[in-house]
């Protein structure tokens, strides 16, 4: 999560360090709720949705506005979830 954080300050224009520990915690929580809608552990480290995502999310959550993530996420949340259950679905073997 630490390599992380560089990412999401820049994507913030956040250029200070005192708000880095609020930064770590805010990711970490966004990882469980995004993990928890999807139904996976998602990897945020490659760039991507899940990433974009997370980053929302901090973002929302920084701005007292987190209520509303799940509502204008759900089309993206959605179409990750029934693609990464497509995939499992796919690897399982027919017996």
């Amino acid at each position: 999560m630490e390599t992380l954080l560089p990412l999401v300050k820049s994507e913030l224009r956040i250029t200070w360090t005192h708000e880095d520990a609020d930064l770590l915690r805010l990711l970490a929580r966004g990882q469980t709720v995004i993990d928890r809608c999807i139904g996976i552990a998602m990897d945020y480290e490659t760039e991507g949705e899940a990433r974009e995502l997370l980053f929302a999310y901090v973002r929302y959550s920084r701005n007292n506005a987190v209520e509303y993530f799940r509502e204008n996420f759900r089309d993206q949340i959605t179409s990750l979830s029934l693609h990464h259950g497509a995939e499992a679905f796919a690897a399982l073997e027919v017996v």
